[in-house]
């Protein structure tokens, strides 16, 4: 019995700033794409832009399944506990502390405004540089590294920011194209967020 394969691209893989400026390795991934996909049954991606590019590109028919998660509610035992542990206001960024996220930005920020509070969950390839960034400013309690946190525990902090954070550079079109789970988390805390003016965003937001 043939088992069907399903090819599942969360991101423009190709395009992710790890890859820029390493062509032998790009080059790599993408022969290894485009030999096996031949073979996919079904082929989908996180938004309708990036599933045309992937079609043109591989030669194979994208369908796209946005990054929803599913939607809980809201226990009030739940809000009272995390509001124990956390400022009463605070931007949060919640994901991997990696290159092009804005993250250095919004610590420098934080510097200037003295009411600011952030709270960050997620470490990455950038945890220690963005922590000794905090030393530097002298930022103290006012920024917060949670590190690696429960599914459940994430979604009470989320719902105690008045601000999520979703600020991505132009580092690849891996990025451009991009439809960040944390933009719906944020919207199902329901909570405003701040978002880069990329194709997927600018389409939801403006619907």
């Amino acid at each position: 019995l043939a088992v069907p394969l399903v090819y599942d691209s969360h991101e423009y893989f190709t395009q992710v700033p790890e890859l820029q400026g390493r062509p032998w390795v790009r080059a790599i991934w993408h022969g290894l794409e485009k030999r096996y996909i031949r073979r996919a049954r079904l082929c989908y991606t996180v938004n309708e832009a990036l599933a045309s590019i992937l079609s043109q590109r591989l030669g194979k028919s994208f369908e796209s399944i946005r990054n929803v998660p599913f939607l809980r509610g809201a226990p009030e035992e739940e809000k009272q506990e995390a509001a124990m542990e956390l400022p009463e206001r605070f931007v949060l960024y919640q994901g991997a502390l990696n290159a092009g996220r804005g993250l250095e930005m919004l610590l420098d920020i934080a510097a200037q405004l003295p009411d600011l509070h952030v709270v960050r969950c997620g470490e990455g390839d950038l945890s220690s540089a963005l922590r000794r960034q905090k030393g530097r400013l002298d930022l103290g309690h006012r920024v917060q590294f949670l590190g690696r946190v429960s599914p459940s525990r994430l979604r009470r902090i989320t719902r105690q920011a008045f601000l999520g954070y979703n600020v991505l550079a132009p580092m690849g079109l891996s990025y451009y194209y991009s439809l960040a789970n944390k933009f719906f988390d944020y919207m199902h805390a329901g909570i405003p967020s701040l978002n880069s003016a990329f194709p997927a965003y600018e389409k939801i937001i403006s619907s």
